[in-house]
């Protein structure tokens, strides 16, 4: 761990809390630097998943979409499937139009025209997934 020359580890603690080092204390018998060393070491790990499941993201969302795009094109729908309403049956259907409504929009911004699918695609996020 890089520390600069007015690292102190006392007024860190304090910053951060004795409650939420607790875990990073008990695992360091209690020595302060350890635990600050293995709190940053575990944000380290966090980032590094982060950056791994934004790729795993990309790659089930373009998933997801070939996957609806070759059912739309096997129900006879018009492409992209985004833009049939049927494909959204049941009460969340006003909320996900609303969604890919806003999608499309942000999709069209700074003059990008025509509204691509897969700048659509790209736009919505994770949670519209589910």
């Amino acid at each position: 761990m890089s520390r600069p020359s007015t690292f102190n580890p006392a007024i860190i603690s304090e910053r951060l809390t004795i409650d939420r080092l607790g875990s990073y204390l008990e695992d360091s018998d209690n020595d302060l630097n350890r635990a600050l060393h293995l709190y940053t070491w575990n944000a380290q790990i966090a980032a590094a998943f982060l950056e791994d499941l934004g790729r795993l993201e990309v790659v089930l969302r373009n998933r997801f979409d070939d996957a609806l795009t070759e059912f739309s094109i096997s129900t006879g729908l018009a492409a992209p499937w985004f833009n049939q309403a049927s494909m959204f049956p049941g009460k969340g259907s006003r909320h996900i139009l609303k969604v890919i409504a806003k999608a499309e929009r942000r999709a069209t911004r700074s003059g990008k025209q025509p509204s691509t699918q897969d700048r659509v695609i790209t736009e919505l996020g994770f949670g519209f997934w589910r």
